[in-house]
């Protein structure tokens, strides 16, 4: 693609820019374009837009004693075997 010169950009324009890549550890450049594709209707790539991590269930996340698990994995031991009967050729 061909490079295109911006000049005249407000120094809080400026700032911004610098202020978004840093967050979000791009060049200049990168947050440059993916401003302006966003303006032009285009969808960023994953790496201009990377992916936000969320701690919604975090709270929920190891909160079964020993017991409590293993008496989960003895009920669902059922669901991880395959009833062959079902899956026989019935022609």
């Amino acid at each position: 693609m061909k490079p295109i010169t911006i000049r005249g950009i407000s120094e809080e324009a400026a700032e911004y820019i610098r202020r978004e890549a840093r967050a979000k550890k791009l060049s200049l450049n990168k947050v440059v374009v993916s401003i302006v594709d966003q303006a032009a209707g285009r969808n960023l790539t994953e790496a201009e837009n990377p992916k936000t991590d969320y701690h919604d269930l975090d709270d929920l996340f190891g909160v079964w004693t020993a017991p409590e698990g293993a008496e989960f994995e003895k009920n669902v031991r059922n669901l991880r075997t395959v009833d062959e009967e079902l899956w026989k050729d019935s022609r």
